[in-house]
């Protein structure tokens, strides 16, 4: 996997163990500083499996179940899951579980557009191991000075399947997240004047999210990467 930074027509290359950078990532690219290595247009990549779940995930950067650790070790594993639901019926509390986990998504977007203002609670639940690392990827960018700029034409996430728990407060969303979204050291801060884009490879990830209700709103407990594909804008059947 690779990072590419733009600025003044040149494409830079660097090496790093990290997937593509987003609004809303599921894997975190600003634990680590990348190396320059070459210089040169990107080289394809081939789709890689779906990794296990691994050893949960640890402080400073690390819902418990969908996210990579901080150093790319691996993904925190979620609860067991509960019976499956029928999602997507209006009224129903499948349909509050989906427009919760879609609330979280913009509230994402709206957080590292602005890390330095951002607060991770209203992405993630106190407590749980994807707060740790959502919370030490906006501590990342706003100390480096990054923002990310929304590629609404690119980027999207698409539920395929929810599950409830049968106490109410637990949920559980699959879906295929397109990060498009282009992290950049804006001109005004860089010394430059113009952006430096830090990231823009377009990645498709499948995910497993664990949310859980806090004080009636739903936030990302846990995140579990079922697969991912460079380089892609749709996440094959599976």
């Amino acid at each position: 996997m690779r990072r590419r930074a733009m600025w003044a027509g040149f494409i830079v290359v660097f090496a790093t163990g990290c997937g593509g950078g987003s609004g809303d990532p599921f894997v975190d690219l600003g634990a680590e500083q990348p190396a320059l290595v070459t210089v040169g247009p990107p080289a394809a990549s081939e789709p890689t499996a779906g990794s296990e779940p691994a050893e949960p995930m640890v402080p400073p950067s690390a819902p418990g179940g969908l996210a990579a650790s901080a150093d790319g070790s691996g993904a925190v594993e979620p609860g067991p899951s509960p019976p499956p639901t029928e999602p997507g019926a209006p009224g129903t509390e499948a349909a509050a579980l989906e427009a919760g986990f879609h609330a979280t998504v913009a509230a994402s977007v709206a957080c590292l557009a602005a890390p330095a203002d951002c607060r991770p609670e209203s992405v993630t639940a106190v407590g749980g191991p994807e707060h740790e690392r959502y919370g030490g990827l906006v501590a990342n960018y706003a100390e480096a000075g990054y923002v990310v700029r929304r590629l609404e034409t690119v980027s999207g996430t698409t539920i395929e399947s929810t599950q409830l728990g049968s106490d109410g407060s637990t949920g559980f969303v699959v879906a295929c997240d397109i990060d498009g979204d282009v992290v950049v050291e804006p001109g005004a801060t860089n010394g430059f004047g113009l952006d430096l884009v830090i990231n823009d490879l377009v990645m498709a990830r499948r995910v497993r999210v664990e949310l859980h209700l806090v004080e009636g709103e739903w936030r990302r407990w846990a995140i579990e990467q079922l697969g991912e594909w460079p380089m892609e804008s749709t996440c094959p059947a599976g």
